[in-house]
């Protein structure tokens, strides 16, 4: 089967929006089918529609900055039927809340509604590079859901893309593909929506088909703001999108309180240890200053030792000197005696007690002198 595609561009999209209220009798071209593109800012929205066109006039982002601050119309013919293709601001804008982005949505669908214009199908682009789904993406998915209605589900395709930019494994991405139609699209799955994957322009073309045999749906947004006369405020998706950015919000602060606090701990643990470094420096510095104060008094303790031991050996030999002196001293005092006493006896005499050799007296004595 051959599919053509033309495209021509209109940025005033609600004011062109098709309206099938004709009086009666008048014969009215076909209206074309209304097929609006939703995800996450960067998912690819823009880049299927432009591939799908091959218009180059179709802004693309290239990253995960959102390039579409508004919602874009694009016509385009598949088959021989018309079709009028949204660009919606992308859900997890960096510079919009998830609740702006769904009001502008949101008030976009009511006045569509209001002119008798219902969505024949949206085509929901999932980055399948995205290795894990984060608390925003989770609340606008939820939020998409509200959006929609389970009336609507049938008329809703999930397709993943970026199958080209997988890095690493590509059973990972295969396994992230049944994660995410075994959770997040889960419920709508099993309600009538359905999937592909993207690798080029024919896949969308399969899913505009797919659209042009299904009935245009109301979708529950419409319903509540137009038929339920309800503000944004009270619909069922801005109330889980509020309910979702308030749990967010906590969590992100409990999750701010938690790094603080792991970060105080850290701190504190690296301040103990520099604590416990220091004190250890400061002991081992005691220490060693208590080992030279030690080795210093050993050293002085030696000294003194060897001072006392040499003034012994001073005090000795003075003491010996002076006893020999003494017995000298008296020796000589004794030979003088016996001296004295010699002119009146013939008793041996000795000189002195350094010689001992009687016979003599102490002025011949070879000692003496």
């Amino acid at each position: 089967m051959s599919h053509s595609c033309t495209l021509t561009v209109n940025y005033n999209c609600a004011e062109r929006l098709p309206n099938i209220n004709q009086p009666r009798g008048v014969v009215s071209e076909p209206q074309p089918l209304l097929v609006a593109f939703m995800g996450l800012t960067g998912a690819g929205k823009s880049t299927m529609i432009r591939e799908l066109t091959g218009n180059k006039a179709v802004e693309v982002s290239g990253g995960i900055n959102s390039c579409t601050q508004r919602i874009y119309a694009y016509d385009a013919v598949v088959n021989g039927i018309k079709y009028l293709l949204l660009d919606t601001p992308g859900f997890d804008d960096s510079g919009r809340s998830n609740t702006d982005v769904l009001r502008e949505i949101s008030l976009f669908l009511d006045k569509t509604y209001k002119k008798g214009t219902l969505l024949n199908g949206i085509i929901y682009v999932h980055r399948i590079s995205d290795i894990r789904m984060g608390g925003s993406t989770v609340t606008a998915f939820r939020c998409f859901e509200q959006l929609c209605g389970s009336n609507f589900y049938p008329n809703v395709t999930f397709m993943t893309n970026r199958w080209d930019m997988v890095t690493g494994s590509m059973d990972a991405a295969c396994y992230r593909e049944d994660r995410l139609k075994e959770s997040a699209f889960a419920i709508m799955l099993k309600r009538g929506s359905k999937y592909r994957r993207f690798n080029n322009k024919l896949d969308v073309v399969s899913v505009l088909i797919d659209f042009a045999n299904l009935n245009a749906q109301k979708m529950r947004i419409q319903t509540e703001l137009t038929d339920e006369r309800k503000r944004f405020e009270e619909t069922g998706a801005a109330v889980l999108s509020f309910e979702l950015d308030r749990k967010e919000v906590e969590r992100l602060q409990m999750k701010h309180q938690q790094d603080m606090e792991r970060i105080r701990c850290e701190n504190e643990a690296i301040q103990q240890r520099r604590n416990q470094k220091f004190q250890a420096q400061i002991e081992q510095e005691r220490r060693e200053q208590r080992a030279a104060e030690d080795e210093m008094r050993m050293v002085q303790a030696e000294r003194i030792a060897q001072e006392r031991q040499a003034q012994a050996l001073r005090d000795q030999y003075r003491y010996q000197q002076e006893q020999q002196q003494q017995a000298l001293l008296i020796s000589m005092l004794m030979g003088q005696m016996t001296l004295g006493g010699g002119g009146g006896g013939g008793g041996r005499a000795y000189c002195c007690s350094g010689c001992g050799r009687p016979g003599h007296n102490i002025r011949t004595c070879p000692s003496y002198y």
